[in-house]
């Protein structure tokens, strides 16, 4: 691992702050056309991207194992989870997610068998 000193800390930290400040939208992000003007809405990659790392937890847990799809906002996700309580987290970090139009969880399956684990 290769270590930084503070003059180095604090470069990082101001290029991050002069990012943050200059408010562009990020790299991929589509204009809204039904909200205020000016306002961004993150692409379908963007939000995909965002509820796979969301589940990286429950994933690693083996506690979810979800396929995701994004088109225009409406996220369909697929797959299976170890039981309600984990059913329920994945919808609440799907909803959580920004941008996100509407969730469809009809194909996301509860595996009784994984809750034994």
């Amino acid at each position: 691992m290769r270590k930084i000193g503070v003059s180095g800390f604090c470069a990082v930290i101001a290029l991050w702050a002069a990012a943050v400040a200059s408010a562009q939208p990020p790299p991929g992000a589509l204009a809204a056309q039904d909200s205020v003007p000016g306002a961004v809405r993150m692409s379908d990659a963007w939000i995909t991207t965002r509820i796979k790392a969301a589940l990286v937890p429950l994933r690693r847990d083996d506690r979810a194992a979800v396929d995701v799809a994004v088109h225009e906002g409406r996220m369909t996700l697929s797959g299976r989870v170890a039981d309600r309580v984990a059913h329920a987290q994945v919808l609440t970090l799907a909803r959580q997610v920004r941008d996100v139009v509407d969730v469809d969880a009809g194909a996301l399956q509860i595996d009784m068998t994984q809750a034994a684990h």
